[in-house]
């Protein structure tokens, strides 16, 4: 049965040896970084491989990292992701335009930032309409890892096993 290790961080906002720290923690096959901070990941192997998005302050090209984008879906063991820091979704208001965009995308979970604030929400294809007034035809995962940048100094795990996602909060001491 293959199992995949994922960290999932986001907002370090200059911490960026929190992030070693969480990979020292967690020893992940990889790392997702949901924006803000991405100057803060340049240099740091632990980190690698790396999926990254740019968020509201990451401004410019980063070394080791390269040009990233706002939005990235992929695909790893059979869970197909949408990753975003979620400035763009106005994640701080409602997350309607960010389920709207997981649904025209086909994704089974959304992984984003922005908020600072630690979320995970299953929405279930029998409780989507009458919460948010969509319809969906499967289980859409939305998670925030929360910020590690600044307290709690929050940050999210995800473990694939054979195409089912098992998320996950976790904090840092500073």
């Amino acid at each position: 049965m293959a199992k995949t290790e994922i960290l999932i961080i986001s907002d370090t906002h200059g911490k960026g040896d929190l992030a070693e720290r969480a990979v020292a923690l967690t020893r992940p096959h990889l790392t997702i970084f949901c924006g803000d901070g991405l100057r803060d990941l340049a240099f740091r192997p632990a980190l690698l491989p790396l999926y990254a998005v740019r968020g509201n302050c990451d401004y410019f090209t980063v070394p080791d990292i390269g040009e990233t984008e706002e939005t990235l879906t992929l695909t790893i063991d059979g869970l197909k992701l949408l990753i975003t820091h979620g400035h763009r979704y106005g994640v701080k208001s409602g997350l309607g335009a960010l389920i709207t965009k997981a649904i025209q995308e086909n994704t089974d979970a959304v992984i984003f930032g922005h908020t600072h604030e630690p979320l995970e929400l299953t929405l279930l294809p029998e409780h989507a309409s009458s919460r948010f007034g969509i319809s969906l035809n499967k289980p859409l995962y939305l998670f925030n890892p929360g910020s590690l940048g600044y307290a709690p100094h929050s940050f999210g795990t995800l473990t694939i096993k054979d195409g089912v996602p098992l998320f996950g909060h976790g904090r840092l001491e500073h």
